[in-house]
């Protein structure tokens, strides 16, 4: 006999002392209550799929918005002139990467390590 137990957004996961049918499972509800204010405090768009893909992109989403953002401050230290332009480049690059709002696409890159991401064009 099985310990788990189904919660209200479907998913299945050991019981714990503070399981609840009504509730949403743990990543469910981080993901939820965090990344989705974050990214809309970010003036990120909507994302776009089923609602399971919108979910579980909104926390990848929400990890890359972090990791650039600490990059990105990084960036603006750098006063070397001659990397002016391919910084711009780099600043550009990561506002297109953010605004994306295909869930799939956040899904498939769960993986990337965005620094190198946005550093190589090839990587899109």
């Amino acid at each position: 006999m099985s310990d788990d137990v189904r919660y209200q957004c479907g998913h299945t996961a050991p019981r714990t002392i503070a399981y609840q049918p009504w509730h949403k499972c743990p990543d469910c509800h981080r993901a939820e209550g965090g990344s989705a204010q974050r990214n809309a405090k970010a003036n990120l768009p909507a994302l776009e799929g089923t609602e399971k893909q919108i979910r579980w992109a909104e926390g990848i989403r929400d990890k890359a918005y972090r990791t650039l953002s600490a990059f990105l401050g990084e960036l603006d230290g750098v006063t070397i002139p001659e990397l002016q332009p391919m910084l711009g480049d780099i600043r550009t690059t990561i506002g297109e990467v953010l605004r994306k709002p295909d869930s799939k696409w956040w899904i498939e890159r769960k993986d990337v390590v965005w620094r190198d991401f946005v550093m190589h064009p090839e990587n899109r």
